[in-house]
C-alpha cells in the first residue's frame, strides 16, 4: 500500500504544469512495435528495400554499392 501511494504521488508531480523531468510519453504509436531491433539491423534492411523498390520502378538492376 505504502508503495502505490508513493508511486500515486511522484505521478502527481511529474504532471504538473512545468515539470518535465519525469514525464515521459508515448503516442498511439507505441501499440504498433512488435520487437526492438538493432540500428545495424534496421539499416540493412532498409538499404535492401531501397534496392528492391528502385529496380522494381524502372525495371532496372542496380548493383550492391551503386547506390549511395
Amino acid at each position: 500500500m505504502f508503495f502505490a501511494l508513493k508511486g500515486m504521488r511522484s505521478l502527481e508531480k511529474s504532471v504538473k504544469p512545468g515539470n518535465y523531468n519525469n514525464l515521459w510519453c508515448a503516442g498511439q504509436t507505441v501499440e504498433l512495435i512488435d520487437e526492438i531491433k538493432p540500428c545495424y539491423d534496421i539499416v540493412t534492411e532498409l538499404k535492401d528495400q531501397t534496392y528492391t523498390a528502385i529496380e522494381r520502378l524502372e525495371g532496372i538492376t542496380v548493383k550492391q554499392g551503386e547506390l549511395v
